[in-house]
C-alpha cells in the first residue's frame, strides 16, 4: 500500500490531503483524508473506497460528510459501473478504516 500526501499553502488556510492505495494489478485508491486548518479550528474529511476481489469498485463511504454517505456500485463483467445507489444507511456493510468489507 502506498501513501501520498500533499500540502497546499497557497491560501491562508493550510490544507493537507493524504491518499492511500491498494494494488489489484494496478493502483486503486483506498482512502482520502483531507485536513483544513490547524489545531482546534481544523476540520477533517475522510472517504474510504471498497473493492471486490477483482479490484472492481463496490462502495465509497464518507462518514465525515454533513450526513453519513454510502455510495454502492454495481458493475458488469468488464468492471464498468452500471448502477449507483446513494444512501445514509450502511445496508449490511461492516465499515472499518482498513479497506476490509463484509456483506
Amino acid at each position: 500500500m502506498e501513501h501520498q500526501e500533499r500540502t497546499d499553502t497557497t491560501t491562508t488556510v493550510t490544507s493537507n490531503t493524504a491518499y492511500t492505495y491498494q494494488w489489484f494489478g494496478g493502483a486503486a485508491q483506498s482512502s482520502i483524508t483531507k485536513t483544513n486548518g490547524v489545531g482546534a479550528t481544523s476540520t477533517t474529511g475522510y472517504s474510504q473506497f471498497y473493492y471486490d476481489a477483482n479490484g472492481r469498485l463496490k462502495a465509497v463511504y464518507n462518514p465525515t460528510a454533513t450526513k453519513q454517505q454510502l455510495r454502492e456500485y454495481e458493475t458488469d463483467a468488464n468492471g464498468q459501473i452500471v448502477q449507483r445507489r446513494e444512501t445514509e444507511e450502511l445496508n449490511g456493510w461492516n465499515i472499518v478504516k482498513t479497506g476490509t468489507d463484509t456483506f
